[in-house]
């Protein structure tokens, strides 16, 4: 269970940094939650590969 717990905690911290690099290329605001998104997912891939 804390494996899954720090998991979701990674991927909720993991979406801050790609919001941020999205907002440095000028991606439109509508756009955002999906740049959230598949830093998420794309953090949660990375660490159960790995």
């Amino acid at each position: 269970m804390s494996l899954l717990l720090a998991l979701i905690q990674g991927m909720v911290l993991a979406a801050i940094p790609a919001v941020g690099f999205a907002l440095v290329f000028n991606v439109p605001v509508k756009a955002l939650k999906y740049c959230a998104l598949l830093g998420a997912i794309g953090y949660g891939t990375k660490t159960i590969l790995m």
